[in-house]
């Protein structure tokens, strides 16, 4: 069985550990290094955490896709959600596990063509 762990969490939009302007009302891309728990590879997924007010904020159409919804920006709520996900990712190969992360996360080979 292959477990998923994440090696780390980063955004470009934020140093280490900084917050957003207003946690409750913000948007912010997030870039997550995961791989299996026996090795020293990983592979990087995206999202973007937002809040309910940035969206009422924004008027433009948003696919939930690639979307953390929090009501406050934090970094250990992002990671503790991450966690979460990945507890339920576990599969017999490294293949099916980025399936099931594909699921809510963007892959960084999403849009890789051989």
């Amino acid at each position: 069985m292959v477990i998923p762990v994440l090696k780390h969490v980063s955004s470009p939009d934020l140093a280490t550990g900084e917050l957003p302007p207003d946690p409750g009302d913000c948007a912010v891309l997030c870039r997550a290094e995961i791989g299996p728990d026996h090795g020293t590879g990983a592979e990087e997924f995206s999202f973007v955490v937002a809040t309910p007010r940035h969206f009422l904020r924004t008027p433009a159409i948003h696919w939930g896709h690639g979307y953390l919804l929090m009501n406050t920006f934090s970094w250990q709520e992002v990671e503790r959600a991450l966690d979460q996900h990945l507890t339920q990712c576990r599969r017999p190969t490294w293949t099916q596990v980025v399936a099931q992360l594909r699921i809510y996360l963007r892959w960084e080979f999403e849009q890789f063509q051989p």
